[in-house]
C-alpha cells in the first residue's frame, strides 16, 4: 500500500514538472539546476539597441522592470513607464532629473509609517544632502562610523541623486540600505 503511495507521488510530481515546463520552459533549468545563466561580457538585443534594463521598487503604481533607452535615461522616465508615483510616495527622496543606470534596481521611498494602521503619520526623515552626521545619526541602526562616512562622501563626491547613492558609503550594502532607506531625504 505505502509503495502504491509513493508511487503516486512520484507519477504526480513528474507531470507536474512536465506541465509546467510547458508553461514556462525556464522551470525545468530552475528545479533541476541546469538553468543557464547569462555571460556578463555578451550583450542582449535590447542593449545593442541602446535600452537596457531598469527596475523599480516601492512607491509607483506598477513595480517592476522597465526597458529603457540608455542614452540620458532618467529617474522621471522610469517612474513614467511604471505609471507614475502612488499617492504614498514621498516626493523628498527621488529627483525627476537624476541619471540612471541600467541593471540598478530604484526605490521610491514612502512617506508614512508603514507600522501606522491608519497610516497617516508622516514618516520624520533626515536630509543626506544637507544634514550633518549628528543628525544623521537619529536614523535607527546608523552609528557615527557610518554617518560620518556618508557626509565625507557627500563632501568628496557631491550632493545624492537617488537614495541608492547611499550603497557608494563604505559601510552601506544591501542590507543598512534597506534598513534606513524610507528614513532619508534628498531634498525638502
Amino acid at each position: 500500500m505505502v509503495l502504491k503511495v509513493i508511487l503516486g507521488v512520484v507519477i504526480v510530481t513528474i507531470i507536474g514538472l512536465v506541465v509546467m515546463q510547458i508553461i514556462d520552459p525556464n522551470v525545468g533549468g530552475k528545479i533541476f539546476g541546469t538553468q543557464e545563466t547569462e555571460d556578463p561580457n555578451t550583450t542582449t538585443e535590447e542593449e545593442e539597441d541602446g535600452k537596457g534594463s531598469f527596475t523599480i521598487n516601492g512607491n509607483v503604481v506598477n513595480p517592476g522592470k522597465y526597458l529603457l533607452t540608455t542614452d540620458g535615461a532618467k529617474m522621471e522616465d522610469l517612474i513614467n513607464a511604471a505609471g507614475g508615483v502612488n499617492s504614498n510616495a514621498d516626493d523628498r527622496c527621488f529627483y525627476f532629473e537624476a541619471t540612471i543606470t541600467p541593471n540598478e534596481t530604484y526605490y521610491i521611498s514612502t512617506k508614512f509609517d508603514i507600522t501606522d494602521v491608519c497610516g497617516d503619520d508622516e514618516i520624520e526623515k533626515v536630509n543626506i544632502n544637507i544634514d550633518d552626521s549628528e543628525a544623521l545619526q537619529t536614523i535607527s541602526g546608523l552609528g557615527s562610523v557610518i554617518a560620518d562616512a556618508i557626509v565625507k562622501y557627500r563632501n568628496e563626491n557631491g550632493l545624492y541623486y537617488t537614495i541608492e547613492s547611499l550603497m557608494n558609503v563604505s559601510g552601506i550594502g544591501n542590507s543598512k540600505f534597506a534598513q534606513i532607506k524610507d528614513y532619508v531625504i534628498l531634498h525638502e
